[in-house]
């Protein structure tokens, strides 16, 4: 599944290129890419419609779209969006609603502190598909992140936060989870700022405790999986990653070792077998 990555042609119809970049990819063997989730500016409100038929045209394997809603009050911490509370704005919304009428779903990044967001945005829309991003966003859990987490109160307070909100979120059946993003720098783990890089086993222990309660408050159906690279790769390699995944999963049943890594993915993207 290939996630948009800011693709900066100018324009509503701007990001459509990276659609058609990505289709002549795969068109020429470079890719295996199965699943494309594309960017429309959802403000635009229903004047988003041609973007997203756009996307439609230029490649078969468009399923849904992401709108960064990324906001941080940290000036540390760096913004993908303009402005705090985006998606409660009527324009936006409009144009979220029209994700539905090409059968198109949403992914959503924020940061931990805009989970309520995204809880009332699923409750308002119960039938619209929304696949949570990076486990939430969570800013300085692991660590200091300039000024946000520097002390271990301040950690403990995000982490139940974390766990408050992202329990909100779960409540809303149509919202799936992303089991990703933790080797960002801005979780404050740390581990690309280390001389020597950190085992696989250190990596698990940082990030199980967080990723089993994932999964608990989600269920093993609503959660996948997934790498946030290049952006990890200032803290890990694709390969490590795949291993601690591997590792924290290596406990359960088969079942759910391939929902987890491979089948729920599949279907929430409608990927066939």
């Amino acid at each position: 599944v290939y996630v948009e990555a800011s693709w900066k042609e100018k324009g509503p119809l701007g990001p459509v290129g990276e659609t058609r970049w990505v289709e002549s990819l795969r068109a020429s063997g470079r890719s295996g890419v199965e699943a494309i989730v594309a960017h429309a500016d959802l403000s635009l409100g229903r004047d988003v419609r041609p973007v997203l038929r756009a996307h439609l045209d230029a490649s078969p394997r468009v399923r849904g779209i992401r709108d960064m809603l990324a906001w941080h009050a940290s000036r540390d911490v760096m913004d993908f969006n303009e402005q705090p509370g985006r998606s409660a704005s009527p324009s936006w919304r409009a144009g979220f609603e029209c994700l539905s009428e090409f059968g198109l779903s949403f992914d959503a990044f924020c940061y931990d502190t805009q989970l309520g967001e995204i809880a009332a945005l699923a409750g308002a829309y119960p039938e619209q598909p929304i696949m949570l991003c990076h486990m939430g966003g969570p800013v300085g859990i692991g660590g200091p992140y300039g000024e946000v987490g520097k002390t271990p109160r301040d950690r403990a307070n995000a982490l139940a936060r974390w766990r408050d909100l992202l329990s909100r979120v779960a409540s809303h059946s149509n919202v799936q989870l992303k089991l990703s993003g933790l080797a960002m720098p801005i979780c404050g783990f740390g581990f690309g700022e280390r001389q020597v890089p950190p085992s696989t086993q250190e990596v698990v222990d940082a990030f199980a405790p967080l990723l089993e309660f994932a999964i608990e408050t989600f269920g093993v159906a609503r959660c996948s999986f997934a790498s946030n690279f290049p952006v990890e790769k200032a803290s890990l390699t694709y390969a490590q990653m795949f291993d601690v995944f591997e590792t924290i999963a290596a406990t359960r049943p088969a079942t759910e070792r391939r929902a987890l890594f491979r089948d729920n993915a599949a279907r929430f993207y409608r990927i066939d077998a």
